[in-house]
């Protein structure tokens, strides 16, 4: 294996509430290699920018979708020069055609692939993203999925369906499917 950013970064994609930081950093833990979330990322360069601390959430509520993929676009490219990284991407990264570009330039992409229902359970739990309006179905969440789903396999390297693996089980899935060897 090189030592490019394909070849020792790992950078997760799929939709939200899929589980993409907590299956992320548990795969981090087990290669011993650094995480990140792209949110985070973006709402760094968004504060250099404009010295206003706020949230990937409020940054799409007060300035709109385009602004968000902008600055996911600028965080994926000041992120190109890093090494032995996990990153969890925003779920809706990988719409933005340029984005989707970056991410695959990244790093070995997986898509954690869940189930609507699942992910519908997971969001009444902590709260549905504004994009599925006011008072969001599982038909709601099912549209929005069946709308992401070809791009998110566009750009995976391997694709893992964590509706019903523990976080630890999708980690060990995700590696071997990688390629790697765990000490589990």
């Amino acid at each position: 294996m090189g030592n490019d950013a394909r070849s020792t970064n790992i950078v997760f994609i799929g939709f939200t509430a899929g589980g993409k930081s907590s299956v992320g950093k548990a795969v981090a833990r087990l290669l011993s290699l650094e995480f990140r979330d792209l949110d985070g990322e973006a709402e760094k360069v968004h504060l250099a920018e404009t010295g206003e601390c706020i949230t990937c959430r409020e940054i799409y509520s007060r300035y709109g979708r385009e602004r968000l993929f902008e600055l996911e676009g600028k965080a994926l490219e000041r992120l190109r020069w890093s090494r032995y990284l996990v990153l969890s991407t925003g779920g809706g990264a990988p719409i933005n055609e340029r984005n989707r570009g970056l991410i695959a330039a990244l790093g070995r992409v997986v898509y954690l692939c869940t189930s609507p229902v699942v992910i519908f359970k997971r969001l009444g739990a902590r709260g549905f993203p504004r994009y599925l309006g006011d008072s969001p179905q599982l038909s709601d969440v099912e549209s929005a999925y069946r709308s992401r789903e070809s791009l998110y396999r566009e750009i995976a390297d391997v694709i893992v369906d964590n509706s019903e693996l523990t976080i630890e089980e999708a980690a060990e899935e995700v590696c071997r499917l990688l390629g790697y060897v765990t000490k589990q």
